[in-house]
């Protein structure tokens, strides 16, 4: 869950079936709902390849709502499939929600990306992102030792002001 720049209250989820993970024929989706109190209204649906699920909790951070994904091999009941890092921009006032909104660092030029909707992260069922200033952090079921970190841009941060200087 997440406000947006209007103060509306955004509810996202996804789907993907935690006890068949290696069904590679249905398909799963990421939404926004935009909560009403007793009712939501769906504002935006990322629908995702066959076979590809949501498998945990996405995370909003900077207007962008970050989930990983994980595809299994059409076949092979043990493979470690493919697992993604997803960023789509959240929606704001005037502005609809759910284009490519994932910038990364590139590592060979230093500079960062075009938004995109997506990249892989390689072999293995990734964990849910861990989102901080300036960096993601994932695991995976491969590589448990190792955590996948992911530069992003940092956003600005608020200084709160003591009492003395803002009645002064």
């Amino acid at each position: 869950m997440a406000k947006n720049d209007g103060g509306d209250i955004l509810v996202f989820f996804g789907t993907g079936d935690e006890n068949n993970i290696t069904d590679s024929d249905k398909f799963y989706s990421l939404y926004e709902i935009t909560d009403q109190g007793t009712s939501g209204k769906q504002t935006w649906t990322k629908n995702l390849a066959p076979g590809e699920k949501v498998l945990d909790t996405p995370a909003v951070a900077n207007w962008v709502v970050y989930f990983t994904t994980w595809t299994s091999v059409k076949g092979q009941a043990c493979s470690s499939g493919e697992g993604k890092l997803y960023g789509l921009k959240i929606s704001k006032v005037g502005a609809p929600g759910g284009s490519e909104g994932l910038v990364t660092l590139d590592p060979v030029t230093g500079k960062w990306t075009a938004p995109q909707n997506y990249i892989s992260l390689g072999a293995g069922i990734p964990s849910a992102p861990l989102v901080t200033n300036g960096m993601i952090y994932i695991g995976t079921s491969l590589n448990a030792n190792r955590v996948i970190q992911i530069p992003i841009p940092g956003w600005a941060i608020a200084r709160t002001k003591s009492w003395r200087e803002v009645i002064h």
